[in-house]
């Protein structure tokens, strides 16, 4: 590997394993890893919206009382406190941008290209985490109920659609990711690396190698296997100190201790799909199958 500065952004759609392959990828000497910046700018601006109707400024400096009232909403929605800097996009994009640490992996949920587009870092090699979509809406949904959170309606049954007090509109996120895909080969990296969730978790000896080739990582086979935790990595810049209330979406990943394979391949029968995830898989597949078509293939 080059004695240079290496930085990649990983761009996902939800429940793809990117928070297990950062937390490989924090194994790495040297790595600095930034965990959902945007993606929580944009959750917090989505809760704002629909409390208020008010718009979150992307630029913290001169909007200070906004962002604090912002944050008062986001604590009361969801009992965790975010700082303030590190949800402001124009800032986000600046410290990514002239961070002297050698080695950086940021990632970023793809559903937020519109809201971040005008601030996406340059400088950065792009890599897309995709994965089939029966198996990642089941999973948000089922994550969803663990938490808790965002469901208000009445009774026991939760529709990932209607629901959606953030506006992370889950029938868009393959859609985005393709959208975000696109713009990124025309404007700042004509090569960019998709790689299938599937792939990396039945094969991660294989693709993990390939992507560190790619990238300028330096691979090696201590990256196969990490002690598990439930704190995040201490080279892990997040955007709060206190995100307990996310243990549902998080948890699983820092206990892990290697990628798992899964244990069936393939969609999820479409009978065994409630009507909602049915809505967002039928939405998604066009958007899903071009991109897999065009993923990092073993070597």
């Amino acid at each position: 590997m080059a004695d240079k500065q290496i930085k990649v952004a990983l761009w996902c759609v939800p429940r793809s394993m990117s928070t297990v392959f950062a937390k490989c990828m924090s194994a790495i000497d040297e790595m600095e890893v930034y965990l959902e910046l945007y993606s929580y700018s944009a959750s917090v601006s989505g809760v704002f919206h629909s409390a208020t109707g008010r718009v979150l400024p992307k630029k913290l400096a001169g909007n200070e009382t906004v962002y604090e009232e912002a944050l008062a909403v986001w604590k009361q929605e969801t009992d965790s406190i975010l700082n303030p800097k590190r949800i402001s996009c124009y800032d986000i994009k600046r410290d990514l941008e002239s961070t002297k640490s050698k080695l950086v992996f940021i990632k970023e949920m793809a559903y937020i290209t519109d809201y971040v587009q005008e601030y996406l870092p340059q400088g950065f090699k792009y890599v897309f985490l995709t994965r089939e979509p029966t198996r990642v809406f089941t999973s948000f949904r089922k994550s969803i109920q663990a938490s808790g959170m965002f469901h208000r309606t009445e009774g026991p049954i939760l529709d990932i659609i209607r629901e959606d007090p953030a506006n992370i509109r889950p029938m868009s996120w393959y859609e985005k990711q393709h959208q975000l895909w696109k713009y990124v080969q025309e404007h700042l990296d004509p090569n960019p690396i998709i790689i299938d969730a599937t792939d990396l978790a039945s094969q991660p000896r294989k693709i993990l190698k390939s992507f560190c080739e790619a990238v300028g990582f330096l691979y090696s086979d201590s990256l196969l296997q990490w002690s598990p935790s439930q704190n995040f990595p201490k080279n892990f810049v997040t955007a709060g100190e206190n995100l307990e209330q996310f243990a549902a979406f998080y948890s699983t990943a820092l206990s892990s201790t290697h990628f798992m394979a899964p244990a069936k391949k393939g969609p999820i029968p479409r009978d065994q799909l409630t009507d909602d995830v049915i809505r967002c898989v039928d939405y998604s597949m066009p958007f899903y199958r071009e991109m897999y078509e065009n993923r990092l293939q073993a070597s």
